[in-house]
């Protein structure tokens, strides 16, 4: 049973793999996400909040200055994210993929 935890809600994607850009879209939407694909997106006023692939700090340091929770969904190594300490605290998070399951629900709770 699919949980609709994301409904009015606008999640911002970024990934440079498409496979698992399609999944993780689908997964989004599923969990009744409005989903935004790439990093242009990352002034969109009605944006709740992000899954990264990547560092990209321009577009890390930007959510976390909007106070927007974002999640890193990679398969780099956590050091890469130091310069954001918030992502071990409750709305943050840094996700080691590839995973069997993601669970998109809980990124704006």
């Amino acid at each position: 049973m699919t949980q609709n935890n994301l409904v009015g809600k606008t999640i911002l994607l970024v990934e440079d793999q498409f496979t698992i850009l399609l999944d993780l879209k689908d997964a989004l939407e599923e969990a009744g996400g409005r989903v935004l694909l790439g990093s242009q997106h990352v002034e969109h006023p009605e944006l709740s909040a992000a899954v990264l692939d990547r560092a990209e700090p321009t577009v890390a340091d930007r959510l976390t200055e909007r106070g927007l929770p974002f999640v890193f969904y990679t398969g780099r190594q956590s050091n890469e994210f130091a310069r954001w300490p918030h992502v071990e605290s409750t709305h943050f998070g840094c996700v080691r993929s590839p995973t069997l399951v993601m669970e998109p629900t809980n990124l704006c709770q």
